[in-house]
């Protein structure tokens, strides 16, 4: 059976650009996280049938159309830099610590020294915070501009998502706002 395609709003070499990740980190490291991130917290944001509308059109190209600028808009302006972040605060977990044959280590290379728990923790939470703050600029992006992309105030079906309208800042495991 064949594996779908999956559909990013972000590639390697937009994460590796605009992060720290290094060129040389294996794309097949990265592209499930980056997928995990757009299916839990992008999808949460944009609800489910903007998050598959954006989907289709990158998927059949039809999102350079000059029909669909806003759309191109949306996903350049303020879906890509959340999915970044979001993708960062997936990844850097699983920089430090690697299952392999039935074990789980801790992962160093000979020129280099791996960073501590706590120090991970804190560059986990720095990207999360950064995360956060582009969230909060395309939920605010999207309630001021939602009558140009009519997906996100359509009604859902139980299977899908609804988009999160109010502020997505968590403290201590709780959401404020």
């Amino acid at each position: 059976m064949a594996i779908p395609q999956a559909i990013l709003f972000i590639d390697e070499d937009y994460l590796k650009r605009f992060s720290t990740i290094n060129g040389s980190v294996d794309p097949t490291f990265l592209e499930p996280k980056i997928i995990v991130a757009q299916d839990i917290w992008i999808q949460e944001l944009l609800g489910s049938n903007l998050y598959e509308k954006l989907q289709k059109l990158i998927q059949t190209g039809d999102i350079l159309l000059a029909a669909n600028v806003d759309y191109r808009n949306l996903l350049e302006k303020r879906v890509m830099s959340t999915t970044l972040h979001w993708s960062l605060v997936e990844i850097l977990p699983d920089c430090l610590y690697k299952i392999n044959n039935g074990s789980l280590s801790t992962f160093s290379s000979e020129d280099s020294t791996a960073i501590t728990r706590g120090e991970l923790d804190r560059l986990i939470e720095t990207e999360r915070d950064k995360a956060q703050f582009y969230s909060e600029r395309l939920i605010s992006y999207l309630c001021a501009n939602s009558s140009k992309f009519p997906e996100y105030s359509v009604q859902v079906t139980s299977d899908q998502m609804c988009p999160t309208k109010s502020s997505i800042y968590y403290e201590g495991g709780m959401e404020i706002g």
